[in-house]
């Protein structure tokens, strides 16, 4: 079990990472950028809020097991005997 936690968690991490940049981008446009045929809002009326935050964390991190869950289910270790170069499982 411990080989194939070793092998998914980088994955995890990483994914995690990588969607969290993305929510942080797409909500600095939304805040800055107006919507088209709008005004510039005043600051802080077009951040996600607490709720959506809350929604993105649980998004992003759903995603990101969903991705490093098949590699912890495909990673298997196994020993080549030395001899016959036979996987010993």
């Amino acid at each position: 079990m411990q080989c194939k936690l070793g092998n998914m968690l980088p994955v995890l991490c990483t994914t995690a990472g990588i969607y969290t940049m993305v929510v942080v981008s797409v909500e600095r446009v939304r805040c800055v950028l107006p919507a088209p045929g709008h005004d510039v809002p005043t600051l802080g009326t077009r951040s996600i809020g607490l709720r959506g935050t809350v929604i993105a964390l649980a998004v992003v991190w759903t995603m990101s097991v969903v991705v490093a869950v098949p590699t912890a289910i495909n990673f298997d270790v196994g020993v080549v005997d030395e001899a016959g170069g036979r996987l010993i499982s």
